[in-house]
């Protein structure tokens, strides 16, 4: 296994830690302390990575670490709106240029317009970095594993691509039938919005960990010849994974339906609250858009 492939399963682990902690962290406001701990953490984290992967942080942006630690504190000492507001934007400011002129670079004699085009770079590194990481960093094929980890890679990128999958057509089946979308609920226990809300929070902060981490341990001498084509090809393992999943959605919705359809219009009326007309009715546009995603 290279160097390249070391540290880009490095920065995956971490900023995954780190989304997970942004979540338990920031996910409730005011912010307080907990933006000090977050912010702690990723400085930590960087240089600690640097350290252990021997990635020397000699550009000028290293020393603006030591700002946005003291502005993420300013969220203790004050809670005006208005200078929380100018605290973020240090941060953010601090942040961008501190990854992006962490590894080479002058940040005290470069331009305004150097500045900004810096600031626009690493809100790209921010939004791709952890899908270039995924598709260009990261040699899957170097990676040493035997047929039964083989095999588990395989079904863990099946899952991860069945996922959204999953959700999209689950949201879609709950809106169209009342019945389908409380025994979902009842099975799972758990509250949609809530679920969406940490997955939300979690991806945001780990997309943007694993961008900034890319950009200040990687930076421009990182090779970008690495073959793309082993991660977006896809074996038979994963394509079964993806389908038989989906599949079990699809059939447990249809099962439902048959039930409901089959027991009479009283049970439909004393379940949903719904005349068997309005049941028949409701969903029509969600199903449509179901039908429409499947063919693709």
């Amino acid at each position: 296994m290279n160097k390249n492939t070391e540290l880009g399963l490095t920065i995956i682990l971490v900023a995954l830690l780190l989304g997970i902690l942004g979540d338990l962290l920031l996910r409730a406001t005011p912010w307080g302390l907990n933006l000090t701990l977050w912010i702690t953490l990723f400085i930590s984290v960087l240089i600690l990575l640097s350290r252990y992967r021997r990635v020397g942080l000699e550009g000028e942006g290293r020393w603006l670490l030591l700002p946005m630690l003291l502005f993420s504190f300013a969220f203790v000492w004050r809670d005006s709106l208005t200078l929380q507001f100018l605290d973020i934007m240090a941060i953010i400011i601090c942040l961008a240029l501190s990854t992006q002129y962490a590894r080479d670079g002058m940040v005290r004699i470069a331009s305004l317009t150097e500045y900004f085009i810096q600031m626009v770079m690493a809100a790209i590194n921010s939004a791709f970095g952890f899908l270039l990481i995924l598709v260009q960093d990261i040699e899957w094929k170097a990676i040493p594993k035997g047929k039964w980890m083989h095999h588990a890679i395989s079904i863990f990128k099946g899952l991860l691509l069945a996922t959204p999958l999953l959700i999209i057509f689950g949201l879609l089946f709950m809106a169209a039938d009342a019945v389908f979308q409380g025994i979902v609920q009842k099975s799972l226990n758990i509250s949609f919005e809530q679920l969406f809300l940490h997955g939300f929070i979690i991806s945001f902060f780990t997309f943007v960990s694993a961008g900034l981490l890319r950009s200040a341990l990687v930076g421009k001498r990182f090779t970008t010849s690495a073959p793309t084509q082993q991660v977006l090809s896809l074996g038979i393992t994963e394509v079964a994974t993806i389908l038989f999943l989906v599949d079990m959605l699809f059939l447990g919705f249809v099962v439902v339906q048959i039930h409901y359809f089959f027991g009479g219009a009283a049970m439909v009326e004393q379940t949903t609250g719904l005349t068997y007309a309005e049941y028949a009715r409701r969903g029509f546009f969600e199903l449509v858009a179901v039908a429409a995603l499947v063919l693709p």
